[in-house]
């Protein structure tokens, strides 16, 4: 049963990719006449992608992303290839490599048997399932946000996962997303290590940026802090193989004569796919509008830069499309442009309340520094980083930790004197300037993140890039004379303070793992720095090291515990058939305007909706008609509501008597399994009393664990509830409990 599932999957991506091709190819072909070919037909994959995206955000406008939207795309595919079916019958009389063919084949195979694992995602069925489900019954709904937080954060994908929710995969649509993406970055960073390993002329300069990124591409498949993000909805896999993707056609643009149709063509798709990677995914507007904008900036100052071909105007118009629905569609679901920035707001009737989507982003920021809270006023500060730093450390040594390590070590060749001179030709070498761009948006990237929500999943693939953009662009200082000078440098100066902050932030029991993992790093270096004129297998076999260690290091943990069925699922997972959780627990309310709102603390694609985890007694449709949208009303503010007046929903009656219970009978892991999902409920809707009454529970049982970190944090928090709610007597007893906390961990 499981090859008969593995088949399903794959067969869908194919013919998804098929349809994608097909309408990417009408674009680049009839604008920019592309010529047939094997890596043409791979941007159009990616063309085709923007071009539906653009096109589901209009559509959404006035219509549901459901069955009809599924046909009109598959007969517009079909209608894209028999235009285009020439092109496509000189495509398939090209030659190309049987071997790598089926070794891509493979691993795509691979890839669609773990996609069918029964990930669970805490927000696949918190908001996820449950925004394409809105999508797919109803056009884009203003106020939506107003029902669940986080559907403003305006995720494209969601559109297009509704437009695939049909037949087999209505409800399962997580098996099958992230999953052709990953297949399409990973088999783009293959090609590279084939190429190198076979040694043609300037293959390892072409070549070897995407040919280091194969380890995070490949690692997408099996690894993941909370497990791996392959079969899930989480946006974080799509825009790291996007990113991967993006930044190489960056790369190969910068090697392409300016003015060539091959120029043109890769301008196009790159500003597609730097496009739509931030409506996927707002955060990724660091590093893709940085590389988007220097596209543009050097189409404008090179001699027939935008005059080059209708196939760039093109793309302009669709980049355009998607900056402007983007903004659009996130006002029409929240109020605002950016959720959860509060910035770009304007002043309509359903708009979320300000102090909610403080606490939305709160919530988010301080999940990613792992003290998570809802209160903004208790994230300044960084007394979180030690413990992060040990968290990542961890959790992330491959992923982070590693490529951080073999940058630093690296970064002494962009400061060594050049050797040689450069070459008369540049014969499809990226200039150095190329790199640095990669390398600068990166470093952008990594800083908004640090600061708004370091969690390490929104990162994934990006160190990777930062050590393979600084690499390569040492390498072409060197303009191909090899030295082991900076390497030396490197090794002397970075490996050791390396080794001294990973050490410090690394609890003993995970020192031997870190060591190791220093001197695999350590080993790399010196291998690449060796000679290697006459070895391209060594470099394409460098390239496969880490993904080979990552895998490794699993597969050895696995044997050395006898976990036996771990080890055989990572070669092949028996799954027999798709998991579909139930539903449990569904409870429906009333709010003050008689509105039947549903709650749970999990929902799936069939649940029914309105559905929430924060139920608010607020909130109220602005007419008769779900479609006309959902508000909150303005007597959110009143003080009844500030004093501890707030008719809670049953969800969280639920779990806060059975939470009381369970403390008051010293039951302390299960009042703290009820009181937590309490207090995210309290805080998400904003009834301050409650939260503080709960953070004081929390914080007593935290201190009677010995977990005073914790223990401090929720008295702290209950402190600002208190007085945000003017209860002074309260909040002086919460400021009590937290000088009563032993200082310590």
């Amino acid at each position: 049963m499981s090859v008969l599932l593995t088949l399903a999957v794959l067969c869908t991506w194919i013919v998804i990719a098929i349809g994608l091709a097909a309408t990417g190819t009408l674009f680049l072909d009839r604008l920019g006449g592309m010529e047939p070919g094997w890596r043409h037909a791979y941007y159009s994959i990616w063309t085709g992608f923007a071009l539906t995206i653009a096109g589901l955000l209009l559509w959404n406008f006035f219509l549901p992303v459901n069955a009809v939207a599924t046909v009109t795309f598959a007969v517009s595919a079909a209608l894209a290839l028999i235009v285009e079916r020439r092109w496509f019958s000189a495509l398939m009389k090209l030659p190309f490599s049987w071997r790598f063919a089926a070794a891509a084949f493979a691993f795509a195979a691979w890839t669609a048997n773990h996609a069918l694992a029964a990930a669970f995602s805490y927000d696949d069925y918190v908001y996820e399932f449950q925004a394409i489900r809105w999508y797919h019954d109803f056009r884009v709904i203003p106020g939506l946000a107003n029902v669940d937080g986080p559907i403003g954060f305006n995720n494209s994908h969601h559109l297009f996962a509704a437009l695939l929710s049909v037949g087999l995969w209505k409800g399962q649509v997580n098996h099958i997303f992230n999953g052709l993406f990953i297949v399409l970055a990973s088999v783009y960073c293959l090609y590279a290590v084939w190429e190198i390993a076979k040694g043609t002329s300037g293959s390892a300069q072409k070549y070897l940026f995407p040919a280091l990124l194969i380890c995070p591409c490949a690692g997408l498949v099996e690894f993941g802090v909370n497990g791996s993000l392959l079969a899930t909805l989480k946006a974080d896999a799509f825009v790291a193989a996007a990113t991967v993707v993006l930044c190489c056609l960056f790369l190969e643009w910068t090697s392409a004569t300016p003015g060539t149709r091959e120029s043109e063509i890769l301008a196009a798709t790159t500003l597609m796919i730097g496009a739509v990677i931030p409506s996927v995914k707002i955060s990724a507007l660091a590093h893709c509008g940085l590389l988007v904008v220097f596209v543009i900036g050097r189409l404008l100052t090179v001699k027939r830069g935008l005059k080059s071909g209708r196939a760039v105007i093109g793309a302009l118009a669709v980049a355009t499309v998607l900056a402007i629905c983007v903004p659009i569609r996130g006002t029409i679901l929240s109020g605002y442009a950016l959720y959860p920035m509060t910035a770009l707001r304007l002043n309509v009737d359903w708009r979320v309340p300000i102090a909610f989507v403080e606490s939305e982003r709160a919530v988010t920021t301080s999940f990613g520094r792992l003290q998570t809270t809802s209160d903004p006023l208790l994230l300044s500060g960084w007394q979180w980083t030690g413990n992060w730093a040990r968290f990542v450390v961890t959790t992330e040594p491959v992923n982070i930790v590693l490529p951080l390590v073999l940058m630093l070590i690296c970064v002494p060749m962009l400061f060594v004197p050049k050797q040689g001179n450069p070459p008369d030709t540049p014969n499809g070498r990226q200039p150095w300037w190329a790199y640095a761009a990669v390398a600068g948006a990166i470093l952008a990237s990594l800083a908004v993140w640090f600061i708004e929500s370091p969690q390490t999943r929104f990162i994934y693939g990006q160190p990777w890039i930062l050590f393979a953009a600084i690499l390569c662009w040492g390498v072409e200082r060197r303009y191909g004379k090899w030295s082991w000078k900076p390497f030396a440098i490197g090794l002397a100066m970075a490996l050791p303070l390396a080794a001294l902050l990973l050490l410090h932030f690394t609890l003993p029991s995970s020192r031997i793992r870190v060591l190791v993992l220093l001197a695999f790093a350590g080993m790399w270096i010196v291998l690449f720095a060796m000679p290697r004129a006459n070895k391209p297998r060594l470099l394409a076999l460098l390239c496969l090291l880490p993904v080979l260690y990552q895998y490794g290091e699993r597969a050895a943990g696995n044997l050395a515990t006898r976990h036996f069925a771990d080890l055989s699922s990572m070669v092949w997972a028996n799954t027999t058939q798709l998991w579909n959780p139930a539903i449990q627990n569904i409870s429906a309310d009333r709010t003050r305007s008689g509105l039947t709102v549903y709650e749970s603390l999990y929902n799936v694609f069939d649940s029914p909706i309105p559905n929430t985890q924060y139920f608010n007694p607020f909130l109220e449709l602005r007419t008769s008609r779900i479609e006309d949208g959902f508000r909150i009303s303005n007597d959110i503010n009143s003080a009844a509501v500030l004093q501890g007046g707030f008719p809670a929903g049953n969800l969280f009656e639920s779990f806060r008597k059975q939470g009381t219970a369970d403390l008051e009978a010293h039951n302390d892991g299960a009042a703290i399994e009820e009181l937590v999902p309490a207090l995210k409920i309290s805080s998400r809707v904003g009834d301050r009393k409650a939260e503080g009454t709960i953070c004081l529970s929390l914080a007593e049982i935290f201190a009677r664990r010995n977990k005073f970190d914790q223990a401090r944090r929720m008295n702290a928090e209950a402190v600002h509830a208190f007085n945000a709610i003017g209860d002074q007597e309260m909040a002086a007893k919460a400021e009590q409990a937290l000088q009563r906390v032993p200082q310590g961990k």
